[in-house]
């Protein structure tokens, strides 16, 4: 992200028009060079062409970046309130007091 972030820096291009030359939104552009997801080839790909970065450079830190996220195991997302209560719901009608106890767990 640092590359990308000086790329554009460099640029002098906002992220309104970086967006409009890329065909990218602005959003993901945001989103992407703050780190809060990885920007898919295409837009990196894109940027090198329009703010003139090294493309064997920009691809070998995408590839290592890559390589990376998908060996981070990845941790499962909490389950939406509703989903919990319907599960407890469910088990409820073969667990005796499992709802009075659900019920206890979560007041207050």
């Amino acid at each position: 992200m640092v590359d990308l972030r000086l790329l554009k820096d460099r640029s002098e291009l906002s992220l309104t028009r970086l967006g409009a030359r890329t065909s990218f939104s602005r959003s993901s552009w945001e989103r992407w060079l703050n780190g809060k997801q990885p920007p898919p080839w295409q837009a990196v790909e894109r940027m090198s062409a329009v703010c003139g970065g090294d493309d064997v450079r920009l691809a070998a830190l995408w590839e290592e970046a890559a390589r990376a996220r998908a060996a981070r195991p990845v941790e499962p997302a909490p389950l939406p309130k509703h989903a919990v209560l319907f599960l407890v719901a469910a088990c409820a009608q073969e667990t005796p007091g499992l709802l009075a106890l659900w019920e206890e767990v979560t007041a207050g």
